[in-house]
């Protein structure tokens, strides 16, 4: 058990007592009971320290707890994106395909008015001959 430190004038304390009126066994039992009280609730340097070293620990074993958290939470979050980025992927794919589908509708629909164009041209061209000595 380490002893306190503190300094407390116990007969200096006992005389300014009876100079107040207590009497002797009143004025040591009031000093030794404050003597007591003090001496049992002072924190000694070896206590600061054992306390100190204590909250590092605990400290440490927090810091350790919250990295792993966040390892785990991280390695968390890379997975949700690369699930979400597969998702992206795959939606874009589709999309991909059902331009390409409706573009080759609509490249063939623009080349067969084209053949009907050309058509018509020709039948007017062969009409237009005709016409002409």
């Amino acid at each position: 058990m380490a002893m306190s430190l503190l300094v407390f004038d116990t007969l200096k304390a006992t005389k300014a007592l009876k100079q107040a009126g207590f009497d002797e066994v009143q004025a040591e039992a009031v000093v030794a009971t404050v003597g007591d009280a003090i001496g049992g609730n002072v924190a000694t340097k070896a206590d600061l320290e054992k306390t100190a070293g204590e909250l590092r620990a605990d400290m440490q074993k927090m810091e350790a707890g919250l990295r792993t958290d966040m390892q785990k939470m991280e390695a968390g979050l890379r997975a949700d994106m690369q699930k979400m980025e597969a998702g992206l992927r795959a939606d874009m794919q589709k999309m991909e395909a059902g331009l390409r589908a409706d573009m080759t509708v609509e490249f063939r629909n623009l080349y067969r008015h084209l053949w009907i164009m050309a058509a018509g041209i020709i039948g007017l061209n062969v009409a237009l001959m005709k016409l002409l000595p």
